[in-house]
């Protein structure tokens, strides 16, 4: 399950890439996605496959798993991104994550309704 609250004490290293950027680690927890791309996604039939390319630490997918209950069974999201203490914090969240090295050589998954 997706933590609701951090705290400073649960970002551990993870806080100094909030820190380096000015951000408030909370602000993850708020995020929306955009009104169309949420029409998109559920305008969408059957299993929803969605590749969050570039996912840092999660807050689209965050965002994207909590669209509407009533679709959350379909949704399957997975993120990929270069930065490997942003993976082990999306994996630490309950977050499909895996790190990409290069994305010059990235085989991405099976098909993808959304990426």
């Amino acid at each position: 399950m997706i933590k609701s609250i951090l705290t400073f004490l649960e970002l551990g290293d993870f806080m100094e890439y909030f820190e380096a950027r000015g951000v408030d680690p909370n602000i993850y927890y708020k995020t929306t996605i955009p009104s169309y791309l949420r029409s998109i996604i559920l305008s969408q039939q059957g299993k929803i496959r969605i590749l969050d390319f570039g996912c840092g630490f999660g807050q689209n997918m965050i965002a994207i798993q909590h669209i509407d209950s009533a679709i959350d069974q379909r949704i399957e999201i997975e993120g990929i991104d270069i930065n490997p203490r942003a993976i082990q914090y999306c994996k630490e969240q309950g977050l499909k994550a895996e790190l990409c090295k290069n994305i010059f050589d990235f085989t991405p998954p099976p098909k993808r309704n959304l990426i």
